[in-house]
């Protein structure tokens, strides 16, 4: 009992520490970076990007894994969960690229392709790692991979235009880091569950529930994007963007604490039963992706 208190009061200072790191990252970027122009057709200004999109993804990652306050992933693991994550996103869209043109489709590149990016990353890569031994790594590799697609989507997105206004690139890197790391730390705590139980339902339920989720995150930073120019930041979007960023990281941060709890307790089993039913997901989703960019295609011609 004793040791479970002392996990559970641990694992609070470690969730006050996230939200609160999430609550200081918005107010500097409101307040302290301003008058800062990033020219990306400049060399100076494309590292200026690249150092400031790692700077925030590194700072995310390092708060996912101070959560695992138990045990630690290492280094190494950390930042090849954050690579295959960026590096599957920008694959899957080269791909699609190949197959249907350049004209990708907001439901493709804001739902579609981080889906199928982070189900290759975590159902192939992520969970036969040998140092994924605890069912909270769930969510913590679920993070971590959640990082490095975002990282992935705001690199391509700000590589459009060849100026930018450094306030809207902090904001926007916070925003759908922190998003997309907090759904796809919840989408690896269900997928994961549903491997162990064998249970393929679940499988597609957890998908559906990853794409309505960012479904959400687009509707919220169409908002935000509304009223937010690439020269002045209004506060009301940045909030309501902000408290739907709090709502998904406090809730990984209580499932985490729940989550050890039972892990200090071993309650736990990571025997994930062999079975062909992911990989056969994984080509029913790009067949989907690409009869949907195909059929929109059609329609708009």
């Amino acid at each position: 009992m004793d040791k479970n208190k002392e996990t559970g009061k641990r694992l609070g200072l470690n969730g006050l520490a996230v939200v609160a790191a999430l609550l200081v990252l918005y107010g500097i970027s409101c307040t302290v970076v301003k008058s800062w122009q990033i020219y990306t057709d400049e060399f100076s200004g494309t590292l200026e990007l690249c150092g400031s999109s790692l700077l925030i993804s590194a700072i995310w990652l390092a708060l996912y894994w101070f959560l695992d306050r138990v045990q630690h992933e290492s280094l190494k693991m950390t930042v090849l969960t954050f690579s295959l994550g960026s590096v599957a996103y920008i694959s899957s869209k080269t791909v699609l690229d190949w197959f249907i043109g350049s004209n990708i489709s907001v439901f493709m590149e804001n739902i579609g392709l981080p889906v199928l990016s982070f189900f290759i990353v975590f159902v192939f890569f992520a969970i036969r790692f040998q140092s994924f031994d605890e069912l909270v790594d769930s969510f913590i590799y679920g993070g971590f991979t959640g990082v490095g697609i975002a990282f992935a989507a705001c690199m391509t997105e700000f590589l459009h235009y060849t100026s930018l206004d450094g306030q809207f690139v902090i904001i926007s890197l916070i925003t759908k880091i922190a998003v997309h790391a907090a759904i796809c730390s919840l989408a690896g705590f269900m997928i994961h569950q549903a491997l162990l139980k064998k249970k393929t339902v679940k499988i597609i339920i957890s998908l559906i529930a990853m794409a309505v989720l960012f479904a959400l995150d687009y509707i919220v930073e169409q908002i935000m994007m509304s009223d937010l120019s690439f020269a002045e930041i209004e506060i009301i979007p940045v909030l309501i963007a902000a408290v739907f960023a709090l709502v998904l990281v406090g809730i990984v941060v209580i499932l985490v604490h729940r989550t050890l709890k039972k892990d200090v307790n071993g309650e736990n089993s990571l025997e994930i039963p062999v079975s062909s039913v992911p990989a056969i997901i994984t080509c029913v989703l790009v067949v989907l992706l690409i009869f949907i960019s195909d059929f929109k295609l059609l329609l708009s011609s």
